[in-house]
């Protein structure tokens, strides 16, 4: 299955807890590589199908909670293809842990690469 690399920012003069969009149509989140420098907090993925429309939290089908990844300065966060995260435009906004209604502004711009497959692969 062959992967390919995309950037998500956090720019702390646009906003601190929210990266801008990135389009993601026809591939799905596969693995977020964190960087080593990170403020504590989990990701929660919000989704659209048009770059300048609303964005929605990801959430499972049937489920109103978005879906909390849990991740840690440095550390890879794992498998995210069963969850199907993509085939839209995706903002990514770091959260506190365990309350993904709570931004957490990042403490200096971050870099997140994610790697991504393609959809059907």
């Amino acid at each position: 299955m062959a992967s390919s690399s995309m950037t998500f920012l956090f720019d702390q003069s646009v906003d601190a807890d929210l990266t801008a969009a990135v389009d993601l149509r026809g591939a799905y989140i596969h693995e977020i590589i964190m960087p080593a420098a990170w403020t504590a907090a989990s990701v929660v993925a919000h989704c659209c199908e048009t770059a300048t429309g609303t964005y929605e939290p990801f959430q499972l089908y049937g489920s109103t909670e978005p879906v909390e990844i849990k991740v840690e300065a440095g550390v890879r966060s794992g498998a995210l293809s069963p969850l199907q995260i993509g085939d839209c435009f995706v903002k990514l906004q770091s959260i506190a842990v365990g309350d993904t209604t709570t931004g957490v502004n990042q403490a200096a711009d971050r870099t997140l690469l994610v790697k991504v497959h393609q959809v059907g692969e």
